[in-house]
């Protein structure tokens, strides 16, 4: 059984038991994140105003500022997505839900706070705080996280339904809809470990979806070009329904 493979069984293992999960990975090299004080989105080279992506990269890096650039002018969108960037992600994202609702959203409660033998310095703070304070992320077995390792689509349902979950009794608006698709996904097992969270994202949240060929496609592993746009559709959702977080348009 591969590495990935063995992540979605022991995720199985999480939801039923609610112990800490984890993998394999050594200790990770820090990696380079560079949030500019002010980033102009032009200034991306390979960030073209025409790519289908531009819209949503544009406000976690240039509005927002809680998606990192790779290098000083890329975004470098191509590349996978991992666990170590998509933590930090959150917990920016988290402290500007802090600061705009006025409320500590730290848990109290549940597991005893996993002490990681495998995350580099420059991510302790935000591992420790999305897995142990907010619940967001899983632990790995044998205390680690696998940083490095990239998402698929099943385990960022997965997260991103935690991360609503933490910010349902904020809402202000009125919620959409509920709309009936995850029951056409026809890549969708009726057991499969995600299906709720899955079905959440899609009918309920309604930021993600299935492709026009009926399938979910769960086990794909996402660029961060992908998960910059569903990521901006989760920041979209909450700012309209849940917090505002988002900067005035200028």
């Amino acid at each position: 059984m591969n590495k990935h493979m063995l992540k979605i069984c022991l995720s199985v293992s999480v939801l039923v038991s609610f112990l800490p999960v984890s993998g394999d990975a050594a200790l990770a090299k820090p990696q380079s994140y560079r949030l500019a004080s002010v980033i102009n989105p032009d200034d991306i080279l390979d960030l073209p105003k025409d790519h289908w992506s531009y819209p949503a990269v544009k406000v976690l890096v240039a509005d927002l500022k809680i998606m990192p650039l790779k290098t000083a002018n890329q975004f470098k969108g191509n590349d996978l997505l991992t666990r170590y960037e998509l933590a930090e992600i959150f917990y920016r994202a988290v402290k500007k839900l802090e600061a705009a609702s006025g409320k500590d959203l730290r848990k109290v409660g549940g597991p005893p706070p996993t002490q990681f033998v495998d995350v580099a310095p420059a991510h302790k703070e935000a591992v420790d705080a999305i897995v142990n304070d907010y619940q967001i992320m899983l632990p790995m077995p044998a205390k680690k996280f696998w940083g490095e390792d990239p998402l698929n689509r099943y385990e960022i349902a997965y997260e991103l339904h935690n991360y609503f979950t933490l910010l349902e009794g904020l809402g202000t608006g009125t919620a959409p809809t509920r709309r009936n698709r995850a029951s056409q996904i026809k890549d969708l097992p009726a057991d499969h470990w995600a299906v709720k969270s899955v079905t959440e994202m899609v009918d309920k949240y309604q930021v993600m979806d299935g492709y026009p060929d009926g399938s979910f496609r769960g086990g794909k592993r996402l660029t961060r070009y992908e998960g910059a746009a569903i990521l901006r559709a989760f920041i979209l959702y909450v700012n309209t329904y849940l917090i505002k977080i988002e900067p005035p348009a200028t």
